[in-house]
């Protein structure tokens, strides 16, 4: 009898061991596939956010070259600032200078 309670209680645990991990096996699948779908979910929404993102950046880098435009700055600087075109008297032509030379130091002395 020994031997047969032995077996009993082997196979009872084998049983055991054996639907635990079917049990566990079964909560992973559906934990993975959950996770799956989750991240599913939020690349659509990334994927949808990078594509708003991308279209006003499209907007902001249209609305910089108008901003930009020689047409706007002259515009911008005749009515808000109250300048003017300037005539040919109030026009100065600069000459370029060369600067000078820097000075040179050596501690050589000549022979």
């Amino acid at each position: 009898m020994n031997r047969r309670s032995r077996n009993r209680k082997g196979k009872i645990s084998l049983r055991v061991s054996l639907c635990l991990y079917v049990f566990l096996c079964l909560f992973l699948i559906v934990w993975f596939r959950g996770q799956n779908f989750k991240m599913e979910s939020d690349i659509g929404m990334l994927t949808s956010l990078r594509e708003e993102l991308l279209s006003e950046r499209r907007i902001m880098v249209a609305k910089r070259s108008s901003l930009l435009s020689s047409e706007h700055i002259e515009k911008v600087a005749l009515t808000s600032l109250g300048m003017t075109v300037p005539t040919r008297e109030n026009v100065f032509y600069v000459r370029q200078v060369n600067a000078p030379a820097p000075y040179r130091a050596s501690t050589d002395v000549d022979k």
